[in-house]
């Protein structure tokens, strides 16, 4: 049986073109306009090399969610290298459009970038604003279906899991890969700790054998000082009922 073929290979590599836009799995746009007002914004913007734009998130019914997802840049402007230390997304993958990168871009980065073990969403945007400026658009010109307790989409499939390790490990390969192709240091310490905290609390608040092994991975890999990562996780730990009490005050 033939083994799949990675996006990268598939699509980006044999793109011929200018500017790739990505529109992916059952997200879609809405804006007529969407490609031409990227196109014009990095035509006009010649430091720039990718333009992203906010986005509507609805549901499997097509309700839209209001919440305001922590994961994107908010409010849009300029993506920089401080926001990838935050965990922060310039925003969902469908709103992407950016310049042909991959005609000239050096083999050992190509190779490098392969290795990098994340999601494809997050390496992408640290790779973009490695190699020049990226700018997220206020426009909202897509539509991010995100459907969480049916089908086969990437969300479905995660949305109950506990994914503290994945995303402690991603931090791990997203700093390798930066330092590793371009020499830039990117400081996700912070990040990385508090994904320690939210595995700690998941097992204490639900010891089950998930939680469990969340910890016990994130300890395993043995990158940051134990010591460290458990008196950081006790701290918080000791606030964590305060903060979810004001937090409730402030809802009111």
């Amino acid at each position: 049986c033939a083994l799949p073929i990675s996006n990268l290979d598939f699509n980006f590599l044999r793109a011929k073109g200018e500017f790739i836009a990505i529109c992916e799995g059952d997200d879609y746009w809405v804006d007529h306009r969407k490609l031409m007002k990227q196109v014009q914004f990095l035509r006009e913007n010649q430091d720039f090399i990718a333009a992203y734009h906010t986005v509507v998130v609805v549901d499997e019914h097509h309700r839209e969610i209001q919440k305001r997802f922590q994961t994107f840049k908010w409010p849009p402007g300029e993506y920089t290298l401080k926001d990838v230390e935050k965990f922060i997304l310039p925003s969902q993958t469908s709103s992407l459009l950016f310049r042909n990168i991959w005609r000239d871009l050096d083999a050992k980065v190509l190779e490098r970038y392969r290795q990098c073990k994340t999601t494809g969403d997050r390496k992408l945007a640290l790779l973009l604003a490695m190699l020049g400026k990226v700018y997220c658009l206020p426009d909202a010109m897509s539509v991010y279906r995100l459907i969480l307790n049916t089908g086969s989409s990437w969300s479905a499939q995660n949305a109950y899991r506990n994914r503290t390790y994945d995303l402690y490990r991603y931090c791990i390969e997203l700093a390798h890969f930066a330092k590793d192709a371009y020499g830039v240091n990117i400081n996700l310490k912070k990040v990385r700790y508090k994904q320690f905290f939210a595995a700690a609390l998941g097992y204490i608040l639900n010891p089950n054998d998930d939680n469990k092994k969340a910890v016990q991975n994130i300890l395993g890999l043995n990158y940051d000082n134990k010591a460290s990562l458990m008196a950081y996780a006790a701290a918080n730990l000791m606030i964590y009922p305060f903060k979810r009490l004001y937090g409730k005050m402030t809802e009111r």
